[in-house]
């Protein structure tokens, strides 16, 4: 309470917002920022505005709530403080701001909630101001990553802030998790669907002579391959053929034929007046049997009644003559040969 001058009979109590100094006092004093009165008459000074509230003018009879998206952390402030990026206050009376969780992030100030990270982007920290993006070989699919994971084998990320990885085309492959490019199937390998890990090596009776091929060349006629793995086809060697593709062998010539060249697919019958006889052996050089069979002429002037003879036994004279095919005669003269 106070009066105004000495003597009166009665004294008037301080309004809302203003104190006195004591007993006998003749005037009142308004509150200052950051403290309040909320009633008239009571004795004693103004009070702090409690923390989470604030007062930034005098004779407050009341302090403001600090609004969201701000805090005050002290009693007796006379404005409240906003959030910090990376921060936020959902509710108003905050007395501190609360740390963007991991997965989350606020590139703004006064801010109520915090932003999740956005696919391809995480923050594995809490109370950060940015996502970040995922680094090539890496992903992230989900909204609020913390984390970015490593594209599994089979899959390649090549470029930053990745949602997704991207299969390995046939042809190439990735046996490694957490890369940024697929590598191509070494030549005698092949890889025939997307998102491989490994490549496998081409089957007998074919190759791949280069690399990142999604399927193995099949041998030629004429040509084979007994390996798996191989880079290149061989060809057939004489005395033998192939009259197919995609062999792992080949095939010796039959008696009455033969074949003097290297990758042919068919052999050549022997012609009349010659004779092949059989004799296939096996070349160290390769799986399968060879014929060392030629086509051998006719003693003297025998000759043979068909092609693809197999004996000399099948040289016979020929016509006009007699005697053994080692040694035709002429017929003579009046006699039937």
């Amino acid at each position: 309470y106070y009066g105004e001058t000495s003597g009166e009979s009665s004294c008037e109590a301080a309004p809302a917002g203003y104190y006195t100094n004591g007993t006998g006092a003749t005037e009142i004093f308004p509150c200052s920022a950051g403290t309040y009165r909320d009633a008239s008459g009571s004795q004693g000074s103004c009070m702090e505005c409690p923390a989470g509230t604030y007062s930034n003018t005098e004779a407050a009879t009341a302090c403001t709530i600090a609004p969201i998206g701000y805090y005050t952390s002290e009693a007796g402030m006379t404005e409240a403080t906003a959030c910090g990026s990376g921060s936020y206050s959902s509710t108003a009376g905050s007395t501190s701001c609360t740390d963007c969780a991991p997965g989350s992030f606020n590139n703004a100030v006064a801010a109520s909630s915090c932003q999740r990270t956005t696919p391809g982007y995480y923050q594995a920290l809490a109370g950060q101001a940015y996502q970040l993006p995922c680094s090539p070989g890496l992903f992230s699919a989900d909204d609020g990553a913390a984390t970015c994971e490593e594209c599994p084998a089979g899959y390649y990320s090549p470029n930053a802030a990745a949602s997704t990885c991207t299969a390995a085309l046939p042809g190439y492959y990735q046996d490694q998790t957490g890369q940024s490019q697929s590598l191509p199937c070494a030549a005698g390998t092949y890889s025939g669907t997307s998102g491989a890990s490994l490549c496998s090596d081409c089957d007998a009776g074919s190759f791949a002579n280069e690399s990142g091929l999604s399927r193995c060349i099949d041998c030629s006629a004429g040509y084979f391959q007994d390996l798996t793995g191989q880079t290149h086809e061989v060809a057939c060697p004489p005395g033998s053929y192939n009259p197919s593709t995609g062999m792992s062998t080949c095939f010796a010539c039959d008696p009455g034929q033969n074949q003097s060249s290297y990758g042919q697919a068919r052999c050549e019958v022997c012609p009349r007046g010659t004779y092949g006889d059989e004799d296939s052996t096996y070349d160290t050089n390769y799986s399968f049997p060879t014929s060392t069979d030629y086509c051998n002429k006719c003693p003297s002037s025998a000759t043979t009644r068909e092609v693809s003879s197999e004996s000399i036994q099948d040289c016979i004279c020929p016509e006009g003559t007699w005697g053994e095919y080692t040694d035709c005669q002429a017929c003579i003269e009046g006699m039937l040969c």
